[in-house]
Order: C-alpha cells, then structure tokens, then sequence
C-alpha cells in the first residue's frame, strides 16, 4: 500500500510497497493466510495480479493457497467474482495464459471447475502451455476456447458445462464454440496441407478459403489481427502468408460477392435456392477470384442452377 503527500511530495510506504514492486513481487500486508480467510477472492486476485504485472508470488501467499481455511474460504464466493478475475485477465496480451498457469500451479482452478460433470481438472502439459503463452490475442471468449482446446479432444462439448458453471453470457459461450471450431479446423488444415507446396489443390483451396471466410464473418475488420495472432507451429510459413494474403486480397464471404441475393430472384431463384445458388458462386469464386464480377457471376448463375437440379 502506498500513498503520496501532496504537500510534501513525500512518498508514503509502511510495508516497503515499492521494494516489492523493484522485486516484482506480490505480497500480502502481514499474514496471508490472514488477508486470504477475510475475503476467498483474494487469492484469486493474487493469480490476476501476478499474471498482469509478471510479477513472482512471495512464498507466504504460495504457502497461503495451500491452506485447507484458505481454500474453504475461497469456495464460498461467488462464481461471478472468480468469472470477473478471468474477464479481467484475458484482457490484456499474454496475461491470460500467465493466469491459468498460475490457476493450475496453485491448484485454485479445482475449486471452480465443473468436476461433477467434467470429472477431475486435466492439467496443460508444458507443451500445450507453450503454445497457450505464444499466443498474442486477447478477449475472454479467445483465451477461453484456445485454453479449453488445448485441454479436451472434443472441446466443444464441454463449453456449455462450462458456461453454466461459471455464470458465463450466452454471446460469449457461443463465441467460445465458435472459436474452438476455428482451432479445430486450423489443425486439419495444418495437417492435411503441404506448407511447401507451390500450388495447394482445389480441394485444399476450398477449404483454407472456407475456413478464413468463417473468421472474416466474425471478426470484419479484425480477421486480420486475429489470424496473426494465433498460434502456428514452426515450418508453416508458407501457408500462414498464403493465408494473410488470400485475407486481405480476395473475395471469401457471400458479402464479398459482386452479386446480390435479390438479384438472383431474376432468374427464377426463390427462398432457399437463392441461398444454394450463392454458396455455390461463393465456392466458384475462391478457386477463381477473377470471376468476381457481375458479368462472370451471371454466367455462372445458369451454372449452378443445374447443380442444383
């Protein structure tokens, strides 16, 4: 705790606060296990904080959280406070990562976690930690879905336990299944793509341009910072610039089409025939993105009408 005198300009410190701040230290004023049995939430902000600043926890409050008074005491809150100090963390780059370390070294994630239904916390490996700290995006739903990815083989199912448990908004436990898709799909990719390749197949065209569609429908204007962001393992070079391209230079959504869906009513197209018939351009587009003009697309029409039938 410090405090400044504005007359004197004097800086106030009765437990050696800015020591601790030159130390990158976080400490309890007096007996942690003290401060901690007075409020359950503080060693949670204990977590927040040491991911925020980076900063090392001092022994007292490591030993502190290991206290079965502490950690009954901490139980009591509310979920809603201990969701607060996620929100709060993911927030800011890298801190995200830092917290659930933090949360899973001291063990306090076990008392949130929905082991009822999820069984017993699984724990990130060093590696899946790695990859969690590589990344540079930040937002709750983003931290979330990568961080519940990295744990379970099929993550999505475990997002609405999850969100019941942790008293999470419907927009951001949809927004978490949606980004877990997202890594899933990334990962076929990355496995079923040759990197080095000079020209990737149709097949795989469609399917890196689906997939980036998927991500300029959600993120607008932001796709392009959320796709640097995430994590690509070494030796991806070249289909991470092919994708930072294709994202910033070419037509992947049904928005981007130079054709609209009120148009196609002039060709004999009605309710979900003009949606087919769109998707369908769409899909002619990513592999010929000159086709992108009205004249091309309304050759293009007659075309997949006849897919269609």
């Amino acid at each position: 705790a410090l405090a400044l005198d504005l007359q004197s300009g004097v800086l106030i410190d009765y437990y050696n606060g800015l020591q601790d701040l030159q130390a990158g230290r976080i400490r309890a004023i007096g007996s942690a296990r003290e401060r901690f049995c007075e409020d359950g939430l503080r060693p949670v902000r204990a977590c927040r904080f040491s991911a925020v600043l980076g900063f090392a926890m001092d022994p007292d409050i490591l030993a502190a959280l290991q206290d079965p008074t502490v950690r009954q005491r901490t139980a009591m809150i509310a979920v809603e406070r201990f969701s607060a100090e996620l929100h709060k963390a993911f927030q800011i780059q890298f801190a995200g990562a830092r917290m659930i370390q933090s949360l899973q070294t001291t063990d306090l994630i076990s008392i949130f976690w929905p082991s009822d239904c999820l069984g017993a916390y699984p724990g990130l490996d060093g590696n899946a930690m790695r990859r969690l700290a590589s990344m540079q995006t930040t937002g709750f739903a983003q931290v979330l879905a990568y961080w519940l990815y990295l744990l379970f083989p099929a993550a999505g199912a475990v997002v609405a336990p999850i969100a019941r448990s942790w008293k999470l908004a419907r927009q951001e436990s949809k927004a978490t299944e949606f980004l877990i898709e997202v890594f899933q799909i990334q990962t076929t990719l990355l496995n079923s793509t040759e990197p080095k390749k000079a020209a990737p197949s149709a097949e795989s065209l469609i399917a890196i341009k689906d997939w980036l569609a998927r991500i300029k429908q959600h993120y607008h204007e932001q796709a392009g910072s959320f796709l640097k962001a995430i994590w690509w393992p070494p030796g991806t070079q070249e289909l991470r610039e092919l994708c930072h391209t294709v994202l910033a230079s070419e037509p992947l959504t049904i928005a981007d089409l130079q054709i609209q869906g009120t148009q196609l009513q002039e060709y004999g197209l009605r309710g979900a025939q003009i949606g087919a018939c769109l998707r369908c351009l769409q899909k002619q587009v990513w592999l010929h993105p000159e086709f992108n003009y009205p004249e091309q697309l309304a050759q293009l029409i007659e075309q997949c009408k006849q897919d269609q039938i």
